[in-house]
C-alpha cells in the first residue's frame, strides 16, 4: 500500500523528505481487518504576515482495492514582524522661469518619511535614492543611503514620523516634456530575521522648452523707375530673411523657402536656389538670409531674382 502527497504550491518537502519525495509506502504495508497505518512527511513554509490557509491532500492506493484521497485544512499564523511604511514627497513639478533662465525650484529636496506598523521594533533600517540620469546630488558628497534612527518602534498617532532627505539638481533643458522617476528602498531586521525591501516612487513634472521664432523681412517698399525711364531702381534688389531665437533653447531651422507672387512679372533667378538651410540658431541670436538679390527687367524678360 502506497500513499502519495498533493503539496500545494506554497508548501514544499523539507529535509529526507526533500525535494520530491511525494510517494511512500504506509507502514505497516500489509493491513488485515481493523488494522491501521500510517506514513508521515515534513512540510516547509516561508515567512508570512498575514493569515494563510492550504489543503494539503492524500491518496492512498493498493492494487487490491478501489483508491481513497482525504485532505485536511492546515492554517499558518501570521509571524509578528515590523511592516515597514515608506512615503515620498517631492514637489509634482518644476516650471522655468524666463527671468533668471532656469528651473525653478532648482535644487530641490526629496524627503523620505518610513513609520513601523507591525507588532515588533525594526533595526538597521534605511533608505536608498535612486536618480535619474538627469539628476544629480547637489553636493556629490551627500550619501546616496541614508539610515533612520534604530531600533524603529511600531509607530502610534501622535508619534514624530522619523525622515531623511536629499537635496537633489536638474541639469537638463529638454524640448519634451519629462518626469524625474525616483526610488527609496528599505531594509529592516528584527531579533536578527531580515524582512522584505519596500520601495515608494516619486515622480517630477518636468515641462519641455521647445524652440520658439521672431522673423521680419527686409526689402524695398518699392521700385521707382529710374532716370532714363528704361528700367527701375534699385535692380537687382535683395530679399533678406531674419530670424531670432526668442526660446531658451539652442534650435535648428531646417530650411527657408521663398513664396513669391505668379504671374506678376516677378520671378526668381536661377542661380538663388529657391530653398535655403539655416545653421543652427543659438537662444537670444538671429540668422540673416539672403534668398536675392533679385534682377527687374522689362519686356518678356520680367524680373528675375537671384
Amino acid at each position: 500500500m502506497f500513499a502519495r502527497i498533493v503539496v500545494p504550491a506554497d508548501l514544499r518537502l523539507y529535509g529526507p523528505d526533500a525535494p520530491d519525495r511525494n510517494t511512500k509506502r504506509v507502514l505497516p504495508a500489509i493491513l488485515n481487518p481493523g488494522q491501521q497505518g500510517g506514513v508521515s512527511w515534513t512540510l516547509w513554509h516561508p515567512i508570512t504576515l498575514t493569515t494563510k490557509e492550504y489543503l494539503v491532500g492524500v491518496w492512498v492506493r493498493t492494487s487490491n482495492a478501489d483508491s481513497t484521497y482525504c485532505e485536511v485544512k492546515v492554517v499558518i499564523p501570521p509571524l509578528e514582524a515590523p511592516v515597514l511604511a515608506p512615503v515620498c514627497r517631492v514637489p509634482d513639478s518644476l516650471h522655468f522661469d524666463e527671468t533668471l533662465g532656469s528651473y525653478v525650484p532648482n535644487p530641490f529636496d526629496v524627503t523620505l518619511t518610513c513609520t513601523n506598523k507591525g507588532g515588533l521594533p525594526a533595526s538597521n533600517v534605511t533608505g536608498f535614492v535612486y536618480l535619474p540620469g538627469n539628476v544629480v546630488l547637489t553636493n556629490p558628497g551627500d550619501p546616496l543611503r541614508q539610515a533612520f534612527p534604530s531600533p524603529m518602534n511600531e509607530w502610534k498617532t501622535g508619534d514624530p514620523v522619523p525622515s531623511m532627505k536629499w537635496n537633489v539638481t536638474y541639469t537638463r533643458k529638454l524640448r519634451y516634456d519629462s518626469f524625474l522617476t525616483s526610488v527609496r528602498g528599505g531594509r529592516s531586521w528584527s531579533d536578527g530575521l531580515p524582512t522584505d525591501s519596500v520601495e515608494t516612487w516619486c515622480r517630477v513634472r518636468v515641462p519641455g522648452l521647445a524652440p520658439s521664432f521672431a522673423c521680419d523681412i527686409l526689402m524695398p517698399d518699392s521700385l521707382p523707375i529710374n532716370l532714363t525711364k528704361t528700367d527701375v531702381t534699385p535692380n537687382p534688389f535683395t530679399v533678406r530673411y531674419r530670424v531670432w531665437n526668442t526660446s531658451k533653447q539652442t534650435a535648428t531651422i531646417n530650411m527657408v523657402d521663398l513664396n513669391h507672387p505668379i504671374g506678376d512679372g516677378l520671378t526668381l533667378d536661377p542661380l538663388t536656389p529657391k530653398t535655403r538651410t539655416v545653421n543652427r540658431v543659438r537662444s537670444g541670436r538671429h540668422a540673416d538670409n539672403d534668398v536675392g538679390p533679385s534682377a527687374c527687367r522689362t519686356g518678356s524678360r520680367g524680373v528675375w531674382c537671384r
